[in-house]
């Protein structure tokens, strides 16, 4: 009970949290919005030290998976300040890329490392190249349908296209993992929604819609509900 009691305490404030950042965010940039969107990460990373904390789980897996966490909210706050000082909008673009970038690798090396025990080799690098191989098709997919889906990313079509493909990697890689094991299924519904979130997300950075109030919602509860439920991984597999 205790358990469960905490971690729904813990999720409470992650939702509460993320519903002002939102409702606030819709109104416009501004500090608020900033320290609100800070502390709903700041949540979502207490309630991931809370889950290893009962079960004394402090395997490199699982820090990996919280490196990725404290990775998003450095990038949570760069993408926000981007929209704060306009001035320095390139420089806040390319920091958030560069970290949640670097958060998907801590993703990655986290899976890998769940997989590494118990798993056949033949079967870790089955995963890993169907991964790579659907992750450069999903790749160029988004590069040549920019035109269609009138995404326009300018100097930014490299930094983009390589921050694509380790998004669609990490996304592929953990279905593909959820298909092999059912223990991977909370971690693929992650990064799904995680994947549907920054796909709306280009939208409005590349597509000229930044002021579109629906897609600013939609954006961010895909983006928050995926981090609820990667840093309620193993809480999941415990109350499971």
């Amino acid at each position: 009970m205790e358990i469960k009691s905490t971690f729904f305490i813990m999720l409470l404030a992650c939702m509460v949290f993320t519903i002002c950042f939102i409702m606030i965010r819709s109104k416009g940039a501004s500090v608020y919005a900033l320290m609100t969107k800070a502390m709903a990460s700041f949540c979502f990373i207490a309630l991931f030290i809370v889950s290893i904390t009962y079960e004394k789980v402090f395997l490199s897996q699982y820090i990996g998976l919280g490196l990725g966490l404290v990775l998003g909210l450095i990038g949570d706050i760069l993408l926000d300040l981007k929209v704060v000082y306009k001035e320095h909008e390139n420089e806040y673009l390319v920091g958030g890329f560069i970290s949640f970038g670097l958060g998907h690798i801590c993703y990655i090396l986290s899976m890998i490392g769940f997989v590494t025990t118990g798993w056949a080799v033949s079967s870790i690098w089955l995963a890993v190249g169907i991964s790579a191989g659907v992750a450069v098709l999903l790749t160029l997919g988004v590069y040549y349908t920019r035109n269609i889906m009138k995404n326009d990313f300018g100097k930014h079509t490299i930094i983009t296209m390589v921050y694509t493909f380790i998004l669609m990697f990490t996304t592929v890689f953990a279905v593909v993992l959820a298909i092999m094991n059912a223990n991977f299924w909370s971690l693929a519904i992650g990064f799904v929604l995680f994947t549907v979130s920054d796909l709306i997300l280009s939208m409005q950075y590349f597509g000229g819609k930044a002021d579109n109030n629906l897609l600013q919602v939609l954006n961010h509860s895909c983006y928050y509900l995926a981090q609820i439920v990667i840093a309620s991984t193993l809480f999941i597999e415990i109350l499971l």
